[in-house]
C-alpha cells in the first residue's frame, strides 16, 4: 500500500517541484474556497460577517498554517528549507571572503587528493580484470624460499608449461605467453618498431579476447614448424592499415621474415601491457629448457576451486622435480602453485595503496579540523 500511494503521488511531487508558482496559486485559491464556504455556512446560521469570517479563520486554523500542512503532505518543505539554508550560506559566505578562501582551499585540498588515491585504488584493487568471469583466472607460478623472502614467482619454463597444459581436471584451458619484445615492422609503409608477444593457441580463449575480423591461431597452428602468422591489434589495424577490412591474408614483413594476417582483435580486449602484434609461440612438446621465460595463467574448471586447483598440481610438481632432480636438489624450487590473477597482477601494490588511502584519509581529517578551528 505504501509502495502504491508512492507511486501515485509522484506525478504531484514532480509538478510541485517544477510548476511551483501554479501549485502554490491553485492551493491558495482552494483554501480560500473552502474558508469562504465555512464564511457562507456561518452567516446561515446568524452570524454577522466579520464573525463568521473570524470564526471560519480559527476553524481552518489559519489559512498558512493549512498551507504548510498541504507542503508536508507533498514531501516539498524540504525543497523550501534547503533553499534557505543555501541562500544563507551563500550570504555569510560573501560576508566574508577571506574565510571563504582559506576554507575552500583547505577542503578542496583534502577532497581532491582523497578523490584522486580512490580513483587509483577503484581502478586497480576494486574494479575486476576486464576479461570474461575474471575470478576464474589464476596465474600459475613457482614458489620458493630462496626467491624474494619466499614469494612466488611468475616466470616458467617451457617444460613446465607443457605439464601444466596436459592438467585438464583442474583447468579449463592454460595458456603461455612472454614479456613482449620490439620487432622490426618493414613494408606496407615507413619501417617502425611494434611491441609484439607471443603467445598460447589458448592465450585468445583463455581472456576471452573478442575477434574483429579472421580468427586466431589454432592448436596445430601452435607447434614447431607451424606456419608464420599474426594477429593484430585493432589499435594497430586502424593506425597502420587505416581500417582496411581486407588485410586478413595479407603478408607483413616482422623482423625480416613474412608473416600472414589471419584475423584482427576488436577494440574492447583490454591487455596490460598493451600488445601490438600476436605471434604463435609454438613451444616444443618435447622440450628441456629450464630456464624460466615465459609466464603462464590458466581457467579453472567449473566447481573447481583455486585450493583444489593446487592440490591438483602437486603430483606434477612431484614428478617434475624428480625429473630435475640434478638442478633442484639444491633446494631452488619448493613447488607449483596458483594465485588469483587479480592478485598476481596487484601484488605488493595493494598494500602501498592501502596505506595512501589511509594517509589521505588523515589529510582529509585534518582539513576538517581546520575548517572547524577557522568557524570557531
Amino acid at each position: 500500500m505504501r509502495w502504491e500511494h508512492w507511486f501515485y503521488t509522484v506525478p504531484l511531487r514532480l509538478r510541485s517541484l517544477f510548476r511551483r508558482e501554479t501549485v502554490e496559486q491553485e492551493l491558495d485559491d482552494e483554501l480560500r474556497y473552502h474558508q469562504e464556504r465555512k464564511v457562507e455556512e456561518y452567516i446561515a446560521q446568524g452570524l454577522k460577517p466579520e464573525e463568521a469570517r473570524y470564526g471560519a479563520i480559527r476553524a481552518m486554523d489559519g489559512l498558512e498554517q493549512r498551507k504548510e500542512e498541504c507542503r508536508d503532505l507533498r514531501h516539498m518543505n524540504w525543497i523550501d528549507n534547503l533553499m534557505q539554508d543555501l541562500r544563507f550560506g551563500v550570504r555569510m559566505l560573501a560576508k566574508t571572503p577571506g574565510f571563504t578562501a582559506a576554507a575552500v582551499l583547505t577542503l578542496a585540498l583534502g577532497i581532491g587528493a582523497n578523490t584522486a588515491i580512490f580513483s587509483v585504488v577503484n581502478t586497480v584493487l576494486l574494479r575486476p580484470l576486464p576479461y570474461p568471469d575474471p575470478d576464474r583466472i589464476v596465474q600459475l607460478m613457482l614458489s620458493s624460499p630462496e626467491w624474494a623472502a619466499g614469494r612466488n614467482v611468475d616466470a616458467i619454463s617451457e617444460e613446465e608449461f607443457i605439464i601444466w597444459r596436459e592438467e585438464r581436471k583442474a583447468f579449463k584451458e592454460v595458456a603461455a605467453y612472454d614479456s613482449g619484445a620490439a620487432v622490426n615492422h618493414t613494408g606496407n609503409g615507413p619501417p617502425e618498431q611494434i611491441k609484439a608477444f607471443h603467445v598460447s593457441a589458448g592465450y585468445f580463449r583463455l581472456f576471452g579476447a573478442p575477434i574483429e575480423m579472421g580468427r586466431p591461431f589454432s592448436d596445430e597452428e601452435d607447434k614447431p614448424g607451424g606456419p608464420r602468422l599474426v594477429v593484430l591489434n585493432n589499435g594497430f589495424w586502424r593506425h597502420r592499415f587505416g581500417g582496411d577490412r581486407g588485410v586478413v591474408g595479407k603478408t607483413l614483413v616482422l623482423g625480416g621474415e613474412p608473416c600472414i594476417v589471419i584475423g584482427v582483435l576488436s577494440a574492447g580486449f583490454a591487455q596490460d601491457p598493451t600488445a601490438e602484434i600476436w605471434l604463435p609461440l609454438q613451444v616444443d612438446p618435447n622440450s628441456t629448457n629450464g630456464g624460466h621465460t615465459l609466464k603462464a595463467a590458466a581457467r579453472l574448471q567449473p566447481g573447481v576451486t583455486i585450493e583444489m586447483a593446487r592440490a591438483q598440481m602437486k603430483p606434477d610438481n612431484e614428478q617434475y622435480l624428480h625429473r630435475q632432480a640434478l638442478w633442484y636438489q639444491k633446494g631452488h624450487v619448493e613447488g607449483f602453485t596458483a594465485e588469483p590473477l587479480h592478485d598476481a597482477v596487484v601484488g605488493d601494490v595493494r598494500t602501498a595503496l592501502l596505506v595512501a588511502v589511509g594517509a589521505v584519509s588523515f589529510v582529509l581529517l585534518i582539513a576538517c579540523a581546520n575548517v572547524a578551528n577557522l568557524v570557531l
